[in-house]
C-alpha cells in the first residue's frame, strides 16, 4: 500500500465531513455493485440483496442510512483526504453458517485511487482488541474480480458458492477468514 495512505478505525461516524466523503464515495461506486446499492432493500435494519431490481438513476439513500450506523475503517491519503472505506458489523451470527463473526458489508475505493493496495489494506487491518473476532465473513458476486483478488491476498477462503443467486451466471461468493488472536 502507498506510504501516503493510512487507515483509521471508527466505532461510529459523527463527523459531517467524514459522512459526506463516505456518501460521495458510495455514490461513485453505487452502479459498480451487483445489484447496484441504490436498488437494494433494508429489512430490520440489515442490508439485503434485491437481485431482480432494475438499475435506477436514484442514489443509494436507503443503503447509506443503514450502512452509516455500522463501524468503519477509513483510508486517508496524507491523513486528510478520504480515498476509501469499509463498513462492517461486529459480533454477529452469520445466518448462512450459524457462526459468530465480524461481517464486512461494504468496501469502496474512489476510482481515481484504485490499484494502490487500499482494498487489501482495509481487509487486513488489525481491529482494536475489543472488536476482534476469531472469524470474519463477507460476500461478493462472482464477476467482482478486483475484490476477489484482494480477498485471496488477505487470507480469505471461499466458503460457499450460491450459484445463479444474483442472476443467471452471477453467483454469490461467501468468504471466511480465521483470525489469529
Amino acid at each position: 500500500m502507498d506510504n501516503s495512505i493510512t487507515i483509521k478505525f471508527f466505532d461510529g461516524i459523527s463527523d459531517i465531513n467524514i459522512r459526506n466523503n463516505i456518501w460521495d464515495i458510495l455514490c461513485q461506486c453505487d452502479k459498480e455493485f451487483y445489484p447496484p446499492l441504490s436498488v437494494r432493500k433494508v429489512q430490520n435494519g440489515l442490508l439485503v440483496l434485491n437481485c431482480h431490481a432494475k438499475t435506477s438513476d436514484k442514489k443509494p439513500y436507503l443503503y447509506f442510512k443503514a450502512m452509516i450506523k455500522q463501524r468503519f475503517l477509513i483510508a486517508f491519503m496524507d491523513d486528510r483526504y478520504i480515498v476509501g472505506f469499509m463498513s462492517f458489523l461486529t459480533n454477529v451470527t452469520d445466518k448462512h453458517f450459524n457462526v459468530n463473526c465480524n461481517y464486512y458489508t461494504t468496501l469502496c475505493v474512489r476510482p481515481a485511487n484504485r490499484h494502490k493496495g487500499i482494498a487489501t489494506g482495509l481487509l487486513t487491518y488489525e481491529l482494536p482488541e475489543e472488536f476482534k473476532s476469531d472469524i470474519t465473513m463477507t460476500r461478493t458476486w462472482s464477476l467482482n474480480a478486483p475484490i476477489i483478488k484482494s480477498l485471496n491476498k488477505s487470507g480469505f477462503i471461499l466458503k460457499k458458492v450460491a450459484y445463479n443467486d444474483r442472476e443467471k451466471g452471477i453467483d454469490t461468493l461467501y468468504y471466511e477468514k480465521f483470525n489469529r488472536r
